[in-house]
């Protein structure tokens, strides 16, 4: 089984050295770094200057990809390149994100059992914030079918037809935290997330639905996420910036 990881970042080299460092256990054959700035949020250059681009091209099995603009295109284009070099599966972790648990054996064995007529699976996921302990979607058969829209979510290319989602798959665990970043960083990232949130809402409790929750608390889970990150953001801005 051929499998790739696809990564998103921008001026956040030490959340991405903790996140290039889980993935040799999952025994991912290729890595794909996508760089460039989010948009709407602040800074000078469309591209990492902060020593990320030279942690990437340290690593062995990493193929660093400038590519500024909206979140949904960089995921394309790691699916895209996994597409055109003929991997089998693509792992989606974000670079707060890390490799907290793998079971080699068990996800193999896994993901040769999945059917072949569904391309996407979710996977455990961790995070500090107990709101928003759910499934995620970042387990992607690559066929060259599919195509995000709208940050996360994932569509036929043809027919726009929402992407049919298979169960959790055991053998791997994803988890989140923030303390790697500073309080400006964190802010903005805290307001484009907040509107990111608001634009995918439906989709998200509908995806939480699907991985087994009440639509009730999905809802409840979701709004409660929203508020979390407005209070945090107002929390950051008094925050003095590190230098």
């Amino acid at each position: 089984m051929n499998l790739a990881a696809g990564i998103i970042f921008y001026q956040d080299c030490k959340s991405l050295k903790r996140c290039l460092d889980s993935l040799p256990a999952c025994h991912v054959n290729h890595i794909f770094c996508i760089d460039g700035r989010f948009p709407d949020f602040k800074g000078e250059t469309d591209f990492s200057t902060d020593g990320s681009i030279e942690l990437v091209r340290s690593y062995p099995h990493t193929e660093y990809v400038p590519h500024p603009g909206p979140e949904e295109a960089k995921r394309n284009k790691y699916l895209e390149l996994a597409e055109a070099q003929g991997f089998d599966w693509i792992i989606v972790i974000d670079c707060d994100e890390y490799i907290s648990y793998v079971n080699w054996e068990m996800l193999k064995m896994n993901l040769d059992l999945c059917p072949k007529n569904l391309e996407v699976y979710m996977t455990r996921f961790k995070a500090p914030d107990p709101a928003f302990e759910i499934g995620l979607q970042r387990l992607i058969r690559v066929t060259g079918k599919l195509e995000y829209f709208g940050v996360d979510n994932l569509r036929d290319k043809v027919s726009g037809k929402l992407a049919e989602v298979g169960g959790t798959l055991d053998g791997l665990m994803l988890s989140t935290d923030d303390t790697l970043r500073d309080a400006n960083w964190l802010e903005q990232m805290c307001n484009y997330e907040i509107e990111m949130a608001k634009s995918n809402l439906d989709f998200c409790v509908d995806i939480a639905v699907k991985s087994g929750m009440e639509r009730d608390r999905a809802l409840w889970q979701f709004h409660t996420r929203i508020n979390l990150l407005m209070r945090e953001s107002a929390k950051l801005k008094t925050i003095p910036s590190k230098t």
